[in-house]
């Protein structure tokens, strides 16, 4: 699951922010087991973790301050957030990112691009079965959004 969500607040001093996402369903294909899910939150990845569940079945997902911070988010601003099932489909965001980190030109830019960009930018590197064929897409993306530009016509 990929989508973007809106960061809510409870009311009152010392209140947390959180995000609520839609319930997780099994199928043949994907068995949902709370306790290995990894978040990626604006292409931050969280350590494997458990999500709370609330009474109508959506998942409560906690951001801490240290958090927002980092990502440069508050309640009422807008996330990406991307789910996986223990240590599948993270390695591209995973490398993407060190990449960026060292491009700091091109990090910045990354940061800059509206969430629906990161997040179209992130499933051309990933929708790839081949690893050569990231590694292309994910050079090219940091090449290019060192000198400002993006990788692909959005």
């Amino acid at each position: 699951m990929k989508e973007i969500f809106v960061l809510q607040r409870f009311p009152g001093k010392g209140s947390w922010t959180y995000a609520l996402l839609p319930a997780l369903k099994s199928d043949s294909n994907l068995k949902v087991m709370l306790s290995s899910v990894i978040v990626v939150i604006d292409t931050i990845e969280l350590p494997p973790g458990k999500l709370m569940k609330i009474k109508d079945g959506r998942l409560f997902l906690p951001v801490n301050a240290g958090l927002r911070k980092t990502i440069g988010k508050e309640a009422g601003d807008e996330v990406v957030i991307e789910l996986f099932i223990d240590g599948q489909g993270t390695d591209a965001v995973s490398t993407l990112m060190e990449c960026l980190a060292d491009e700091p030109n091109a990090l910045t830019n990354f940061k800059a691009l509206h969430p629906d960009l990161q997040k179209r930018l992130i499933e051309w590197i990933s929708e790839s079965k081949s690893e050569k064929v990231i590694v292309e897409r994910i050079a090219k993306s940091v090449t290019t959004l060192s000198s400002g530009g993006f990788p692909f016509k959005p």
